[in-house]
């Protein structure tokens, strides 16, 4: 169970990432930074976070310096009000 939530968590972060892009044309992706990450259903450690070139690029989902994700009920939420689509959200999930 933890590695599907991980993977579901980098897949959308991805995504937002992907959304910032299209928003600022004039920077690039920059790979990931590692983190761990407090859930319900335990930690997850070595959780791999998108970065952009100018670090103007932060996480709704994982905010900065969090250590304890929120339920999924308002990741699902928080991801809908940043822009994803419900089809994205159910494909990742």
């Amino acid at each position: 169970m933890k590695d599907l939530v991980k993977k579901a968590l980098e897949e959308m972060v991805k995504e937002e990432r992907a959304i910032y892009l299209e928003e600022k044309k004039d920077t690039k992706a920059n790979g990931y930074y590692e983190r761990n990450l407090g859930t319900p259903i335990g930690i997850l450690e070595n959780l791999e976070v998108a970065r952009t070139r100018d670090g103007g690029f932060s996480s709704t989902l994982l905010p900065y310096r969090k250590r304890y994700l929120v339920e999924v009920g308002e990741l699902v939420e928080a991801l809908f009000h940043s822009g994803l689509s419900t089809r994205k959200i159910s494909k990742v999930l």
